[in-house]
């Protein structure tokens, strides 16, 4: 949920906070629970480590808690009530398009692993990531609450795209080795963590001298990666290594996002 609701919060912050908040968090919290164990379900021929705090999914699968087909019935059911919040939200303000879009949101982040696309294998996984949380549920957000796309600066989506980015290469960070072994294509596991990181880090330093993002944004991602390479080069095993640099990246990934929801509270 923390990677979902925030983006919901700031697009419902940008329309003036008229938002039905209660059903617009319940909606984020459903889409997060059919995300995570439809994933589950579409990864259970290949999921066979143990889950770590952002990464791996819930477990429940390899540890034999339960069946894939109850796994299953429990993220479509989480899933219809997700379309079902939404569905009901466009009727409240009168905007017929909001279950189109929430039904292409969950389309975007169910791609990433499910047939004919699934692209955490095929590649570019990450970017369907981005796009869902990113441009999809800001965009949700103030639909339900009556505004547009134009109600959040040019600067606030692309903040939006960057930091929704940074969270979904964090998240393959630990899972580098076990990608590679269930022959995942992502970015991580194409290009190994050092160097992903290290090509991050280049295409973060101009940030710091040009920029419509705040000074978070701008300084502290440099910084962050900086770390994180530096993490990299640690004794510990490279599993623990790649859950702490994920860590770190997306405690600055919540670290923005809660700073901009911190600067739009009126006082």
């Amino acid at each position: 949920m923390l990677n979902l609701w925030p983006p919901l919060l700031i697009g419902a912050q940008a329309a003036g906070g008229d938002a039905p908040w209660i059903t617009l968090l319940i909606g984020g919290w459903l889409l997060q629970l059919a995300i995570v164990w439809l994933n589950d379900f579409a990864d259970r021929g290949s999921d066979a480590g143990q889950p770590t705090w952002i990464s791996g999914g819930s477990g429940v699968l390899p540890r034999g808690e339960l069946r894939p087909r109850q796994l299953k019935a429990a993220g479509m059911l989480a899933a219809e009530g997700y379309l079902l919040c939404f569905a009901w939200l466009g009727a409240l303000v009168g905007k017929w398009l909001l279950p189109l879009l929430a039904l292409a949101g969950l389309g975007l982040f169910l791609a990433y692993s499910f047939p004919p696309l699934r692209l955490n294998y095929r590649g570019g996984g990450e970017f369907l990531q981005t796009a869902g949380v990113g441009l999809v549920l800001p965009l949700l957000a103030l639909w339900v609450s009556g505004a547009s796309a134009a109600a959040l600066p040019t600067g606030d989506w692309l903040f939006l795209l960057l930091t929704a980015f940074i969270a979904a290469i964090a998240t393959t960070l630990p899972d580098r080795d076990e990608d590679l072994r269930a022959g995942k294509r992502t970015l991580c596991a194409l290009l190994g963590r050092g160097p992903l990181l290290g090509l991050l880090w280049l295409a973060s330093l101009p940030l710091a001298w040009f920029s419509p993002f705040d000074l978070l944004v701008r300084l502290g991602l440099p910084l962050v990666l900086l770390i994180a390479l530096w993490l990299d080069a640690g004794r510990a095993d490279a599993r623990r290594r790649g859950l702490l640099q994920g860590l770190l990246l997306l405690a600055w990934v919540q670290a923005c996002w809660w700073g901009k929801l911190w600067e739009g509270i009126p006082f």
